[in-house]
């Protein structure tokens, strides 16, 4: 029977990067699956194809790439009418964040019916600790209460056959607060651990000329606006203040931005311009790939790609203004990281220029608690592996 793997993307572009790693390993282990990708709009493709280097990773499984809507009504049946055929007789392995293709739950129970098709649940494969899934889901619960709404943040819901995620059920389930069903359940480990994902890493950043070019350090962007419902400064406040700090340094350090897709770029080059920072650029490739070699990476918003920088070894520095009330929800952390940073800095400059200069001379040097690492990023466990011998072998 053919066996098709079939990446089910949002409408954002962290789908594809923390789903890339598992289809990685799923190419090296079995060679003659075929690779589909699905994104629901051609302007989620375009963001995609936009970071370069993660676009080259989707390119490597040599997929076949559809856009599922198709603008309208008859266009959309169509498309996924000849998916139906496509994916008919054959072994079908759909990988989803969430229900994302049209009329997702109908188009999978037609396609049951001529096919052998699971869903698996991809859940914080990116791996965010789960003090920091945590964290994000009071975070989250806070800001809907304050705009009087009700939200179930239980990862757990949906219609799925597996579920994949980083941490040890038992784990998950006392951290959440969630009954896991360990029939469906699948610890997947860190995906950036595995083998296939560091081979990729390990080719890309040596063909980037950023990561292989002269000192520098890394800004993760994120939205330069207010986010919603919550007591804090913009992020072009927090921005400012972190560059005003970073343009004593230009003559050590080159600076490197990354945008969010959220990110205004044309305001970036201003408040460079206006800060007199000359030696900056803004980079798409992939953020993992820029931090290899980065002296320190720094953001204003906590996100994943600071998370991976904390796993190669890198530096973190988060400079925010989190909410007051964000903050007692935070369980034994000031950050939303869940411990993913060392050095935690509350809108204080004289504080952020300490640490920037240190890291640069020399006189920092953070280390990492080892036990934390393990218990964070943990190797993918042998149940993983056989799961996907039982899909694709």
């Amino acid at each position: 029977m053919r066996h098709n793997a079939i990446m089910v993307c949002k409408k954002k572009l962290g789908s594809a990067d923390t789903m890339l790693p598992v289809f990685l390993t799923i190419k090296q282990r079995y060679p003659d699956t075929r690779f589909w990708i699905l994104f629901p709009t051609q302007e989620t493709l375009e963001l995609n194809r936009l970071n370069h280097e993660l676009w080259a990773g989707i390119q490597s499984l040599s997929p076949t790439v559809v856009v599922t809507r198709g603008g309208n009504t008859l266009r959309t049946i169509g498309i996924l009418l000849r998916l139906l055929a496509a994916f008919a007789f054959s072994g079908n392995v759909f990988f989803k964040i969430t229900d994302a293709i049209p009329a997702h739950r109908k188009f999978i129970a037609a396609l049951r019916l001529v096919s052998r098709t699971i869903e698996v649940k991809c859940f914080n494969l990116s791996l965010w600790p789960l003090e920091g899934v945590r964290n994000i889901i009071a975070e989250y619960e806070l800001v809907h209460a304050r705009k009087g709404k009700q939200v179930d943040q239980n990862p757990l819901i949906g219609v799925y056959d597996s579920f994949f995620s980083t941490a040890a059920a038992e784990d998950f389930q006392s951290m959440l607060g969630v009954a896991v069903d360990r029939a469906r359940y699948v610890q997947t480990g860190h995906p950036r651990r595995l083998p296939a994902w560091r081979q990729f890493l390990e080719r890309t950043a040596a063909a980037n000329p950023v990561v292989n070019g002269p000192r520098y350090c890394l800004f993760i962007m994120a939205s330069l606006a207010m986010r919603s419902a919550l007591n804090e400064p913009s992020g072009l406040e927090l921005f400012r203040d972190a560059v005003e700090v970073l343009a004593r340094h230009q003559d050590e350090v080159r600076i490197i931005l990354k945008p969010h897709a959220t990110t205004d770029v044309a305001l970036l080059h201003t408040v460079m311009q206006e800060c007199g920072v000359s030696n900056y650029s803004v980079e798409f490739a992939h953020a993992m790939v820029l931090s290899v070699k980065a002296e320190f990476v720094i953001g204003y918003h906590y996100s994943t790609t600071m998370i991976d920088a904390y796993f190669l070894g890198k530096p973190v520095i988060e400079y925010c203004g989190t909410d007051p009330e964000s903050m007692k929800l935070f369980a034994g952390s000031t950050s939303i990281s869940g411990g993913c940073h060392d050095y935690y800095i509350h809108r204080d400059k004289s504080r952020l220029a300490e640490v920037v200069a240190g890291l640069l001379n020399g006189t920092l040097s953070p280390a990492r608690d080892q036990e934390f690492m393990e218990r964070s990023f943990p190797q993918a466990p042998d149940t993983f592996l056989k799961t996907l011998d039982r899909m694709f072998g």
